[in-house]
């Protein structure tokens, strides 16, 4: 459970709008954030979203009930895998999804993302610096994978 004066909670201001960029239109969109960034949780409220919900990395979530899951920091492969697993089950069919690393990655944990996002059926991948971290951006598109066959 987070704690209300976990300094871990707050980031720079500015880190918002680097991990928002690219998403205009955020109203109406229900949007999960896993790990604690009350910034980018006060900056989706200010652009519309219709519901945004904050859980810590082990927090109960209900699967394909969110348009948007924010992952706030991975520093680790292990942790890479289990979050973008557990925002792969809370995605809807055409959902997306952002993730930060906590530092500037090693060329080995950038890989690592990058494969686990394809695995989990993740595509248009972008991956780009912000403030020190990497920003990974991709999207989940069910109808795509039938396209393919």
């Amino acid at each position: 459970m987070l704690q209300p004066n976990d300094p871990s909670r707050f980031l720079a201001p500015s880190s918002c709008f680097e991990t928002l960029d690219g998403f205009d239109d955020l109203a109406e969109k229900r949007v999960l954030i896993l790990g604690p960034d009350i910034g980018i949780m006060c900056e989706l409220i200010r652009r519309g979203c219709r519901e945004v919900t904050e859980l810590d990395k082990h927090g109960c979530l209900k699967t394909g009930t969110v348009d948007l899951v924010i992952v706030s920091s991975i520093s680790t492969g292990s942790e890479a895998a289990y979050a973008i697993d557990r925002a792969r089950r809370a995605l809807t069919l055409a959902g997306h999804l952002v993730v930060r690393t906590t530092v500037d990655p090693s060329e080995w944990l950038s890989r690592a993302i990058k494969r686990m996002l394809r695995l989990h059926g993740f595509s248009a991948i972008i991956a780009h610096q912000a403030l020190g971290r990497a920003v990974f951006t991709a999207e989940l598109n069910f109808l795509r994978s039938f396209v393919r066959a």
